[in-house]
């Protein structure tokens, strides 16, 4: 068996084997949507649109079951299944999600497992000595 890039064009020479895109469809979104009410209502369309990165919604749009918290800062995908409450965030993807991205699973809705806060770092200032 072969793997195969995700891309739109096939592998040179390979015309005739379907791309992963044509197999699964687009890769799904990373930016998260998160929930700012308990009516699932989101930040405006445009806003989610225009975000490059998780990043661009940072600070703006705190899910609601984070109001309040250390991880108040980070922005958390409304979808994502909370199994602890509120704090400390553990989450995993709903699996309505994966069936409709065939198990591929969007970077906004990985499993997370913590016991405390998320650190705020930036690659900028941040060092890491192993």
């Amino acid at each position: 068996s072969s793997i195969y890039l995700c891309n739109t064009m096939a592998p040179q020479g390979k015309s005739d084997q379907p791309t992963a895109e044509a197999m699964y469809g687009p890769y799904p979104s990373a930016i998260p949507v998160p929930f700012l009410s308990k009516e699932g209502d989101g930040p405006p369309p445009e806003h989610i649109a225009s975000a490059q990165s998780y990043k661009d919604l940072s600070g703006k749009y705190p899910d609601y079951r984070d109001a309040g918290t250390p991880d108040e800062w980070l922005p958390r995908d409304g979808r994502l299944v909370r199994l602890t409450g509120r704090h400390p965030f553990n989450v995993e993807p709903p699996l309505s999600v994966l069936n409709d991205t065939r198990f591929i699973t969007p970077s906004s809705l990985h499993y997370v497992r913590n016991h405390g806060a998320c650190p705020q770092l930036s690659w900028e200032e941040h060092t890491l000595l192993i």
